[in-house]
């Protein structure tokens, strides 16, 4: 199940692929993280950037891992919702 449930969130099940891309508060958060990292680019001598960017590379890891839990973690309350309700329909009201 763990294998299954890390390709749906990898997007080889399809369910992932279709990033949020059109939405308009995704676009806005891409822009403000350019804007941001031009401004660093800018501001910052090369050895500081290097630095901020093995910030922002670590940052990302742990999103990335935090980000998977909580997709198989989602996943697994709503099979556990879904075992509930066939159980009693009337449980989850």
């Amino acid at each position: 199940m763990k294998n299954i449930l890390e390709d749906l969130y990898q997007g080889n099940l399809v369910g992932r692929k279709e990033i949020v891309s059109d939405d308009p508060a995704y676009q806005e958060a891409i822009g403000n993280l350019i804007r941001a990292e031009d401004a660093l680019r800018a501001a910052l001598p090369e050895p500081k950037l290097r630095l901020a960017a093995a910030f922002a590379d670590a940052q990302m890891e742990l999103t990335c891992l935090t980000e998977r839990r909580a997709f198989v973690t989602g996943v697994r309350l709503g099979v556990r919702l879904l075992r509930a309700m066939e159980e009693d329909p009337w449980a989850i009201a």
